[in-house]
């Protein structure tokens, strides 16, 4: 049981990181960009941008849970960001997927913030 929680968590930050940058870029229309920003800003921005959302899901679960910070963790939220970011100008205006995509996200941050609270 042990072994299919860990990865279902490390499955659960590739789609919070992708989530999250697939957004941000919609939302903030990264597919505009001309072609020498997509190339090179997309992706750095991507990979700052998931190092963040990463390193701050690790702060609150060692706030939370007292378990340390796991880089492999802030890795796969940061790779899920990549291909977020790569997503949103490769195929521009996917609210819907977007939402469910946000929705999806919530969800699991929220299931798993109740399965950490019972364990306390």
């Amino acid at each position: 049981t042990f072994k299919i929680m860990k990865t279902l968590n490390n499955i659960f930050h590739y789609i919070i990181g992708f989530s999250f940058l697939h957004a941000i870029g919609n939302l903030t229309d990264w597919n505009e960009f001309d072609n020498y920003s997509k190339a090179l800003a997309v992706p750095i921005l991507s990979i700052i941008i998931g190092i963040a959302i990463g390193f701050g899901i690790e702060a609150i679960q060692d706030l939370i849970v007292k378990k340390g910070f796991d880089n492999t963790d802030i890795a796969r939220t940061t790779i899920g960001a990549f291909f977020g970011g790569l997503t949103a100008v490769l195929f521009p205006n996917l609210d819907l997927f977007m939402w469910i995509s946000l929705g999806v996200s919530a969800s699991l941050i929220i299931m798993e913030l109740v399965i950490i609270l019972n364990k306390k």
